[in-house]
């Protein structure tokens, strides 16, 4: 596969991870040398938000351009706070829906694939506020985060859907409006 990084076509060998490290590494320190972090890659035109082992698994058997974007740290920190907004913003209905259902005391597979997302969702919210200035001054976010996430997978063992139903009524979906009123505060001051 080549990439093509400062307008030099690069290829990458997809089954040698230490190159891939190496690659990227090499990517992350020329964009920090001109003051960027890694954004997304753009595959034919199109983004792609992802690693770049799973980039060369999609990709690898396609002869197409894959271009790496940099953007300033600024610039990165609104995007993730706006797709964290975002994303809150969606799991919110959802996390109402599955707690009614579990309240009437459905248990499918559906169900347990949307504890899946969520486990992924509260993972991101947790890297947006730890990783970024947000933890700075909400350290109470985070460990609500961290919480959060503990008693919800230890009800989840115990398969008590009452008590996970309770979980998400009464404690994730209230740390859910704080986490969005915080980023929605931040997005607001970035945007004067």
């Amino acid at each position: 596969m080549n990439i093509i990084f400062q307008d030099k076509v690069l290829k990458i060998n997809r089954d040698n991870l230490d190159e891939l490290e190496k690659f990227m590494k090499h990517v992350n320190d020329r964009l920090n040398e001109n003051g960027l972090v890694f954004s997304h890659f753009l595959v034919n035109g199109t983004p792609f938000y992802s690693d770049i082992q799973d980039l060369i698994n999609e990709y690898s058997n396609q002869e197409v351009p894959v271009e790496i974007v940099g953007i300033t740290e600024r610039e990165w920190m609104l995007e993730l706070k706006h797709e964290g907004y975002q994303y809150i913003e969606r799991a919110e209905q959802v996390l109402i829906q599955l707690s009614e259902k579990l309240y009437a005391g459905e248990n499918t597979g559906d169900i347990w694939q949307q504890f899946v997302h969520l486990s992924e969702g509260l993972n991101y919210l947790y890297q947006i506020f730890s990783q970024s200035k947000l933890g700075e001054n909400h350290e109470n976010i985070v460990a609500g985060i961290r919480s959060v996430s503990e008693q919800l997978l230890q009800a989840m063992e115990n398969l008590d859907f009452t008590l996970i139903a309770d979980f998400i009524q009464y404690e994730l979906l209230p740390l859910f409006a704080q986490m969005k009123e915080i980023l929605k505060a931040e997005d607001d001051s970035n945007a004067n």
